[in-house]
């Protein structure tokens, strides 16, 4: 076969992949256009509401649903407000439209964070993992509808530089869930975990996190204290992942948290970055004690005042102050365990 018929091929398959793969998500560049802008009412999820009313119950409580409204993320919004923000918890070009009017609110189409329309609808058809036709309309399949790889078109991308006006991702990964996930080689995909029906199951759901750890064990000896916590739920990447300002931390104190005299933070921890000449957000990646899915053990020994009381906490940031996160935001943590000690 002649050279440049194979390389033709090639290009032509790669083509089709790439636009398999934009025309669902391409990492917030641009927004999402469905098809069916001249007919908003079918974009919004009450349109799908009558006939998939399970789907329908199980996001309404997802935190997909609330993907724009979540007040951690408009608290970050409002401190760096960019069009790569919305594509990704608004992403619908009708949104878009809705928020720059200032139209968005309670029961507005934005006011659905990632809907319906966001995951299935594309150049005026709908999308799934499974063909279906039915009186209402046709399913049309895609390969990649669901799959860890469709999960990390959203999940998955470089810190965001500006520069002279023009957005690109930098070389340092800011969320880099879908690598770990390979790296560890696990054959589960996300949905595993993370799906049940629409609702998406995660840090953002407290009996999630806390059925990943069992109680925590303590022991006594002289003035050290030893903790040890099991973790008893298989993971198939780091913990925390996703957004940089995540942390699980340990956290001791002898005046019922007023003060801490002890921590123990797992997470990834960034230089700042350069700020000038219009650049944001470049940061560099100092170390990660982030917990990895082949550990089985959190064992801690601090120095303790012997026979003093002590509270224990562990948690779930957010928004961890410490590793730049915003301490007044609204719902920065979650307290998965916490016992008083009488040495």
């Amino acid at each position: 076969m002649n050279l440049n018929l194979i390389k033709f091929i090639f290009v032509l398959i790669f083509l089709f992949c790439q636009e398999s793969q934009d025309t669902f998500f391409d990492k917030g560049l641009t927004p999402i256009e469905t098809g069916f802008e001249t007919e908003k009412s079918k974009l919004s999820a009450s349109y799908c509401k009558s006939c998939h009313a399970k789907s329908h119950s199980t996001w309404e409580d997802s935190i997909h649903r609330k993907s724009w409204k979540n007040s951690l993320f408009q608290h970050s919004f409002e401190l760096e407000p960019m069009d790569w923000c919305i594509h990704c918890h608004a992403p619908l070009i009708s949104q878009k439209k809705e928020i720059y009017l200032k139209k968005s609110g309670k029961n507005s189409l934005s006011d659905e964070g990632i809907n319906c329309a966001s995951c299935h609808l594309r150049k005026g058809k709908i999308y799934g993992n499974k063909k279906n036709q039915n009186s209402f309309h046709e399913v049309i399949v895609e390969k990649n509808f669901g799959s860890p790889e469709y999960c990390a078109s959203c999940h998955e991308f470089n810190f965001p530089t500006l520069k002279s006006g023009s957005f690109k991702f930098s070389h340092e990964p800011m969320q880099s869930t879908y690598s770990e996930y390979r790296k560890y080689g696990s054959e589960k995909k996300c949905n595993s975990c993370h799906m049940e029906n629409h609702f998406v199951k995660g840090p953002h759901s407290k009996n999630f996190l806390r059925s990943i750890f069992a109680t925590a064990e303590f022991e006594f000896e002289e003035n050290v204290l030893f903790i040890a916590i099991e973790i008893i739920k298989k993971r198939a990447h780091h913990l925390p992942s996703g957004d940089l300002f995540r942390s699980l931390s340990i956290e001791l104190s002898y005046d019922n948290f007023k003060t801490k005299f002890f921590t123990k933070k797992f997470a990834r921890f960034y230089k700042m970055g350069q700020k000038d000449s219009g650049t944001i957000w470049n940061r560099e990646l100092e170390y990660d004690s982030s917990i990895k899915p082949t550990d089985s053990l959190i064992r801690v020994a601090v120095d303790i005042v012997k026979k003093k009381k002590i509270d224990y906490r562990l948690l779930y940031y957010f928004h961890d102050p410490e590793l730049g996160g915003e301490s007044k935001a609204e719902n920065s943590f979650l307290i998965l365990q916490e016992k008083k000690l009488n040495p």
